[in-house]
């Protein structure tokens, strides 16, 4: 218990990583007041049946998994990972800014594609980032927290959630949860400015990147010298067999 409690702290304390464990537990606030939530709004305000609801959730799926199919990896790479998970924060809170206003089904699927868009490329790309920001040795703890992150959002939100749409309405929630977006986005802006974040993933790339091209160097060095080798080796060797 005391290791794994000390191996945890140190994974906190690593650059980058305890930034981005705070941010997955903003937006994930915000995420999971608005999930925990969504059902009992679309039967109430929308006034949907079980199966229209169904209809819905499997929708919302359906985008989930071709975000993570075919344009996850797209955007991270064209963007880069925290660009990328920035943009995906802004466009969830006016997602849910938007939210508040819809009053038609058409307007509700209108909404519902940036969104569940935006949030499934958030969940997936902050994992990768964990995972590039921690040691290799702590890799899987890191996945692991995570992960962990979003259960324990799912302790707090889900009561609060429905506190707020009691006494608010699903207005009142959905700005709520705009707001919290927007402090995560603004948050993650500001880690970024101060170099908290891609200060470390880029060095951690250009130390792997380092070692790599070092190898290189040495192979390619160790051709050169066994190329230039073989001629003068050639040329003794004949004026051994002449003499």
């Amino acid at each position: 218990g005391e290791s794994g409690w000390s191996a945890f702290v140190g994974l906190i304390l690593q650059e980058g990583v305890g930034v981005v464990l705070v941010f997955k537990i903003l937006l994930g606030m915000a995420f999971r007041m608005y999930e925990s939530t969504f059902s009992l709004a679309l039967a109430q305000q929308f006034e949907l049946d079980a199966a229209a609801i169904g209809l819905v959730l499997t929708f919302g799926a359906a985008l989930s998994v071709a975000t993570n199919t075919f344009l996850v990896g797209t955007i991270s790479r064209s963007l880069g990972e925290v660009p990328s998970v920035t943009l995906a924060t802004a466009s969830a809170s006016v997602c849910f800014f938007f939210y508040s206003f819809v009053s038609s089904v058409s307007g509700l699927f209108i909404v519902l594609l940036p969104k569940a868009v935006s949030s499934t490329l958030v969940y997936t790309v902050t994992t990768s980032l964990l995972a590039s920001l921690a040691d290799p040795s702590q890799r899987g703890l890191a996945i692991g927290v995570s992960h962990a992150t979003r259960s324990l959002c799912g302790l707090v939100a889900p009561p609060l959630g429905g506190w707020l749409m009691k006494t608010q309405g699903v207005r009142g929630l959905a700005l709520c949860c705009c707001g919290v977006a927007g402090v995560a986005c603004l948050f993650l802006v500001v880690c970024r400015r101060l170099g908290l974040i891609e200060a470390s993933s880029v060095k951690k790339e250009e130390g792997e990147g380092g070692g790599d091209g070092e190898v290189e160097t040495e192979k390619s060095e160790g051709k050169k010298g066994k190329a230039k080798k073989g001629p003068d080796s050639k040329k003794k060797a004949g004026k051994v067999h002449s003499s």
